[in-house]
């Protein structure tokens, strides 16, 4: 059995102790002993090329893996303890730097995993219709699989303060928004550009980087796989092609399905931004006219309706019973859509008698009280507490604060 790689790097310690600080050493002992230096380094690489592989080599096993820190860990010490000594006196192969060397292969084993990933054909990505869907599954199952093996296998190898964890995150996430990216440079047709959102703006952040075994990785660091400028342009692509295509289904029909095309669309925005709510409204009433007037030879006959508003406001009431986990943040959304939608109807529809623009504002009107009702009413117990103190003595002779504890809370909450 070979000997542990740990063990025979402190051996190596004590050479270059006793060597280096002895006169009349000889080139040859020198030789010797980098030559054994580099023997081990060697084997360590190996071993750290080898964290992800399953099978039972020696290089892959855990004890190996550990081992190989370690030593990492004990030249970092050593040369460390060089760098306190006179220059003249240190080996010519001082500092090692292996700390830095690990963290460089890993990048490279990450890009050469996904490298690898990307190109091969096998697997279960066949039912898949498109080279980039097969190219950004394959990566994206790739990125999940590694990082569950760093959580659940390579990081038990490292010590606590190295987070090899968040390191392997990190690097996973660069690549793979450098593969991204790369794919995002040529001209994506409307479903590849739809499943590429998806695994940007939801399957990563939410089902990988969420995931439980991944609990430790940082994810607020992290940021998103795509730059903001190409992620908005693939939102724009998308949406623009999305809401003029439902935009004529409903001005054709009248009608809209069971999460109305407003509602949908507002879901889609916010969980594609996350914290940015995109003009939804603004946008779809600037594509208005322009679509009713490239299809006035179909449409010219058919008026604004009323029914999508009803069909859009049940279907946020509806929503607020089963009461999602994601509530709070649709309903934020929501309001920003109502408030396009009413400044359209107030000031820029034309054609809509004042009967129908007021039953249009009225129902908006309900959804907008829908919408606070459902934000606000958390507060109401919170704010009877304030209140209940009101004209109470310490109230009536001004020693407590009532009215402004009341406004900084409510501004806290606001």
């Amino acid at each position: 059995e070979e000997e542990r790689l740990d063990d025979l790097s402190r051996k190596l310690i004590l050479r270059e102790e006793e060597l280096f600080t002895q006169d009349g050493r000889s080139e040859e002992e020198e030789d010797r002993l980098l030559k054994d230096f580099e023997s081990l380094s060697v084997r360590v690489w190996m071993a750290i090329h080898s964290s992800f592989v399953t099978t039972a080599t020696p290089a892959g096993r855990p004890d190996v893996l550990r081992s190989a820190v370690d030593t990492i860990l004990q030249q970092e010490t050593q040369d460390q303890r060089w760098t306190e000594r006179p220059a003249d006196s240190a080996p010519v192969w001082r500092p090692l730097r292996w700390l830095r060397t690990h963290n460089l292969l890993l990048q490279k084993m990450v890009e050469k995993q996904l490298k690898d990933a990307e190109e091969n054909e096998t697997g279960d990505t066949g039912q898949l219709s498109s080279v980039t869907k097969r190219q950004v599954c394959r990566l994206g199952k790739r990125v999940k699989e590694d990082l569950l093996t760093a959580a659940e296998a390579v990081r038990h190898c490292y010590p606590s303060r190295m987070d090899v964890l968040n390191i392997y995150g990190g690097l996973y996430h660069q690549a793979f928004a450098a593969r991204l990216a790369q794919l995002c440079s040529s001209e994506l047709d409307l479903d590849d550009c739809s499943y590429l959102l998806f695994w940007v703006n939801h399957y990563y952040p939410d089902e990988i980087l969420k995931h439980k075994e991944l609990d430790g990785i940082k994810t607020a660091c992290l940021g998103s796989l795509l730059q903001p400028d190409t992620l908005g342009r693939l939102e724009e692509q998308y949406l623009s092609t999305v809401s003029r295509n439902e935009l004529k289904k409903w001005l054709k029909n009248g009608k809209i399905s069971r999460l109305s095309f407003y509602f949908a669309s507002v879901v889609l925005i916010f969980m594609s931004t996350k914290k940015t709510y995109f003009p939804l409204g603004t946008k779809i009433m600037q594509n208005l006219n322009e679509v009713t007037f490239s299809t006035s030879q179909e449409l010219n006959h058919l008026p604004l309706r009323h029914a999508p508003l009803l069909n859009y406001r049940k279907s946020v009431e509806d929503l607020v019973k089963v009461n999602p986990s994601n509530l709070h943040p649709v309903l934020k959304a929501t309001l920003v859509c109502e408030q396009q939608l009413r400044d359209y109807i107030s000031g820029q529809a034309e054609g809509l008698a004042e009967e129908q623009k007021r039953r249009c504002l009225d129902t908006l009107s309900a959804l907008r009280d829908c919408c606070y009702q459902c934000l606000t009413f958390p507060l109401h117990g919170k704010i009877k507490v304030f209140l209940s103190q009101l004209w109470t003595p310490p109230w009536v002779d001004g020693s407590l604060p009532v009215v402004d504890q009341l406004l900084s809370f409510l501004s806290q909450q606001l």
